[in-house]
């Protein structure tokens, strides 16, 4: 059930992310489709005004070889921002264009799409698929007639890995962000235009990314990716593409919701065992406990072990990176700066320039400190407009890298709620100085180590407890086979009567051997010697029997014999009064012959008590039938408490004797002693489970505390008559049906 519960989860959960997914996916492709960069597009529409009425570039334009002037003059006074995250290029078109003049001409100005009425910049897509906007300036003067500008802006490549921002996740003007287990590429007629991420894509579009009978939107998997591919024109496509998600994935998460299924149904839905159970099953619990406690602490050891590996792994591949990192970056702003010989000349567009270049082609963001601690130069302008960063170097930096002189420091900041790393350096000019201090952030990513590691941790857990299901089954079955030579002695030795006592096989040559061999060889001298005690019982038995038997008839025997031969005499004399004294003689006999036949019937019913068969006996019908034949007495009062269900078995006729028993000793009690007598019989639940109470009580005198472990030996009696075998032979009777029965005081009246 745990199994088929989780399977529906996993499938639940993977058909609807799969679902949110596409969803993402879907926005990502949009945005990816969408060409034109709106946010340059107002920044442009904000200087080409200033840039069209500009004189000294109206001056400059008729001048030969003075495209890196303009150009420098365009971003120092208009486009310094942009220039960070765009390549400006100027060209000057004379009277008479070049083919190659013409043909830019024709693709960008005349082929383009203008971004706005009366603009002079038109938006158009590169060869490769980029895109770029240009802006065509006409200038004219008196003395040298009109010239023509053709400005270029187009987006920097690999600006979007920037540090600062990847690290807030702020895109680049015109760049959409997504995860880095994500890649991505566009097609345009057919050809890679642009693309990133880990997946090789084609230069040209695969047959798999064709929407031919596949519609615009589709999912295709192969080379171990999913690819998400989006056809937004016969010409223009876009695919974003993520690795397949193993199979062991889904197993371990398969196997996650089972056992969270199966704790849950173990709780709410199996039943508790009984508190005596564990008491029973102690060792079996101790040998569990053990072996559940081992097998935790390894899994909690090589748990611990296993991250704290991969994290001090995957440490030592940052620190790797970030040494790697700031020594390129070092080096080549270093190599920049050898000539400076002072702070205050970093200030210059031209070291901005060049750290911007650096920063690009390496992929990160650079700032430049005094050795004071006191920032020059960003690469990233907008998070200090911002106030996102500050202009003060950190203090612990400062330290290390100036009064410590280290070579560099690592140093964990936050930006915002963003924890990463700023690298720090110190940059010496040809003299040896230190002229600045060079920091560039590096964003660890530690998303891939989480994932990697919660999946480490799930992976061992899941095995661990598939591995502890499969060694509880195990081990149940090897406790069950070392304990059942033991449960089976006990169980064995559960009987009522050591000569019902059986040996154990047990084949096994182990440490229970010897126990088992000594309960065998135990079992055989007790069964031999509770026969020699049963028949030494039985002899001295039927010896107490004899003696008892010639007891009870020699009693009667000896008042007739003295009564005949008293007859004889007194006939043999001749004496004529004999025949007077025979009536009396004769009552005599037959009294002493009545008491023969009561000891004859007491004898008869002892040897009775074991060959009457058990049948079902309602213990309430009959105490009432009992009681009420003695109520009918009118010198004692019967008061009976009864109880409905109480069913035993038993044999009836020798049960009914013992009540009559009871019954007839407390009247003889109570009418021997006081005129007042009582006597109350109860029926009630005993306190051990399947058996009932069935409790005679009476306010006469009670028995002697001198008399009280005699009560139940044959042969004695308080009263005048009786051959003292009644109670005896009643405990017997009891006995023999399981159960007991015994004498004590009671509250019962006054008695």
């Amino acid at each position: 059930f745990s199994l088929a519960v989780a399977l529906y989860f996993v499938l639940a959960s993977s058909i609807n992310g799969f679902e949110k997914e596409n969803n993402r996916v879907d926005v990502w492709a949009n945005s990816l489709a969408l060409d034109r960069d709106i946010s340059l597009e107002i920044q442009l529409r904000g200087v080409e005004e200033a840039i069209g009425t500009d004189p000294i570039i109206a001056s400059l334009s008729v001048l030969p070889n003075t495209n890196g002037i303009i150009r420098s003059r365009i971003i120092d006074n208009y486009m310094g921002r942009l220039a960070q995250a765009y390549d400006i290029s100027v060209v000057i078109i004379g009277d008479k264009p070049s083919p190659m003049q013409d043909a830019m001409l024709g693709e960008r100005i005349r082929d383009g799409v203008q971004i706005a009425e009366n603009s002079p910049f038109f938006y158009s897509l590169s060869q490769g698929g980029t895109v770029r906007y240009s802006g065509l300036y006409t200038y004219y003067s008196e003395s040298n007639g009109a010239s023509a500008m053709l400005l270029g802006v187009e987006p920097k490549s690999n600006r979007e890995d920037l540090g600062y921002l990847s690290l807030m996740g702020i895109s680049e003007p015109g760049r959409v962000i997504i995860p880095k287990n994500y890649s991505y590429a566009k097609y345009h007629g057919g050809k890679l235009s642009s693309f990133k991420g880990a997946y090789p894509y084609p230069t040209m579009l695969p047959e798999a990314f064709s929407s031919k009978d596949k519609g615009d939107d589709f999912t295709v998997g192969f080379e171990g990716f999913v690819h998400f591919v989006h056809c937004f024109s016969p010409t223009s496509t876009v695919v974003v593409s993520r690795e397949k998600v193993s199979a062991s994935k889904y197993i371990v998460e398969w196997m996650i919701f089972a056992l969270v299924a199966l704790i849950l149904v173990s709780i709410f839905l199996i039943p508790r065992p009984r508190k005596y159970s564990v008491s029973r099953s102690y060792y079996r619990a101790r040998i569990n406990m053990v072996l559940y406690t081992a097998l935790t602490i390894t899994l909690i050891a090589l748990s611990g072990f296993s991250v704290w590996f991969v994290y001090k792994r995957a440490l030592a591949d940052s620190r790797g990176s970030m040494m790697a990192k700031l020594g390129a970056i070092t080096t080549s702003v270093q190599s920049r700066l050898r000539m400076v010989e002072s702070p205050e000349e970093l200030r210059e567009q031209a070291i901005l320039t060049s750290l911007d270049n650096i920063g690009t082609n390496l992929k990160s963001d650079i700032n430049l400190y005094s050795p004071e601690g006191r920032l020059l130069l960003t690469t990233a302008p907008e998070l200090l407009d911002r106030m996102i960063i500050g202009r003060r170097m950190a203090g612990e930096a400062v330290y290390n890298i100036r009064d410590r002189h280290s070579r560099y420091f690592f140093n964990k900041e936050k930006l915002g709620s963003h924890p990463y790393y700023a690298l720090y350096a110190p940059v010496f000019n040809h003299s040896g100085n230190m002229i600045a201090i060079i920091c560039t952030p590096y964003a660890e990513d530690t998303g891939d180590f989480r994932s990697d590691a919660i999946f480490h941790i799930a992976t061992i857990i899941v095995f661990f407890l598939v591995v502890l299901m499969v060694a509880r089954m195990i081990v149940s079955t090897v406790i069950m086979r070392m304990f059942s030579p033991l449960e089976e002695m006990g169980r064995k030795m559960n009987v009522r009567d050591v000569r019902e006592l059986e040996p154990i096989e047990y084949n096994s040559d182990d440490e229970i051997t010897a126990l088992v061999r000594t309960y065998n060889m135990m079992v055989h001298d007790l069964a031999e010697s509770t026969e020699l005690l049963a028949r030494s019982e039985r002899d001295k038995a039927w010896s107490e029997m004899a003696r008892q038997v010639a007891h009870e008839i020699k009693n009667p025997l000896t008042p007739i014999k003295l009564q005949l031969q008293m007859l004889i005499r007194m006939k043999e004399s001749g004496k004529g009064a004999w025949t007077e004294k025979f009536d009396e003689v004769a009552a005599t006999v037959l009294s002493h012959i009545d008491i023969l036949a009561d000891t004859a019937g007491e004898f008869s019913t002892f040897a009775k008590l074991y060959t009457e068969d058990p049948v079902s006996i309602d213990l309430g019908h009959l105490l009432d039938e009992e009681v009420s034949m003695f109520a009918g007495r009118s010198d004692v009062k019967f008061e009976y408490i009864g109880l409905d269900g109480a069913v035993v078995m038993g044999p009836k006729p020798q049960l009914t004797r013992v009540i009559v028993n009871l019954l007839t000793n407390a009247v003889q009690a109570v009418t021997s002693s006081r005129e007042d007598g009582a006597v109350m019989v109860s029926l009630r639940h005993s306190t051990e489970d399947g058996f009932y109470d069935i409790v005679v009580e009476d306010n006469g005198p009670g028995v002697p505390p001198e008399n009280i472990d005699k009560l139940f030996t044959p042969n004695f009696t308080t009263k005048s008559g009786g051959s003292g075998l009644g109670l005896a032979i009643s405990k017997s009777i009891v006995d023999r049906c399981g159960g007991s029965l015994f004498y004590s005081r009671s509250s019962f009246l006054s008695g």
